[in-house]
């Protein structure tokens, strides 16, 4: 995007902005995406920052309410725009041990989360209801999450995101190809995308081309046909 639309500051950098000129920024970032078709935006990062910051400036602010008043702001003003804002990476990684993307990454226990690093989630999934996505992030959460399986591709996990904090929207998992918190585990990519789609995700997002997808794709027909992946779960889905 660099190369094509107007540079945009790090979040921390814009979270000292006043919010009016926060909401211009996403509104004129959502304005260039929109004119190019895109209408979807995989931002902002409501990841609250603390301890190792694995995410660094992506992260808005050190407290809750700061991030949703910040991040809330740019996703507010890309949908003024006609773009969908996404929240990630659920449930929080901005406390997490290690950068998810190099490797398998834990989080504080959820007692700790939910007085904390969730509370962005709930408030902004709430008040943008039916405006926004949910990017599921490959965490392990001590007290929600199955030992070895992070939380994009554990359906109880899952299912805390729609009964507990009540996001009945589209959700994404994050990066399946390459992030080393799947790869470290030994998980295939097709492995993982029919995992994280019978755990509850709608889309699955994975680096990778045209000879990939048909791969993935077929992989996927030949899940619904025994019945590992049911036909009730792709219709939610859609």
């Amino acid at each position: 995007l660099a190369s094509i639309l107007e540079p945009i500051p790090a979040g921390r950098e814009m979270a000292a902005w006043d919010t009016d000129r926060i909401r211009s920024a996403g509104a004129s970032r959502g304005t260039n995406l929109a004119r190019r078709g895109v209408t979807v935006d995989f931002a902002p990062v409501l990841d609250v920052a603390g301890g190792a910051n694995p995410l660094g400036d992506r992260t808005w602010a050190t407290g809750p309410d700061e991030v949703v008043r910040t991040a809330g702001a740019f996703a507010e003003g890309l949908c003024s725009a006609g773009v969908l804002p996404t929240f990630k990476h659920f449930p929080g990684h901005g406390h997490s041990d290690v950068d998810a993307d190099l490797e398998p990454a834990t989080t504080p226990d959820l007692a700790t989360l939910e007085a904390a690093d969730l509370l962005p989630f709930r408030d902004l999934t709430k008040s943008m209801k039916g405006r926004s996505l949910v990017m599921t992030g490959h965490l392990d959460v001590p007290g929600l999450t199955t030992e070895g399986r992070p939380l994009s591709l554990d359906p109880g996990a899952m299912a805390y995101l729609r009964d507990q904090v009540g996001f009945d929207g589209v959700a994404v998992t994050d990066e399946l190809a390459e992030m080393g918190s799947i790869t470290q585990r030994g998980i295939p990519v097709a492995e993982a995308v029919e995992q994280s789609l019978i755990a509850g995700n709608d889309m699955a997002l994975f680096f990778g081309g045209p000879s990939d997808l048909s791969r993935i794709l077929d992989r996927l027909e030949q899940a619904v046909e025994s019945g590992r992946l049911s036909t009730e779960r792709v219709d939610e889905a859609l």
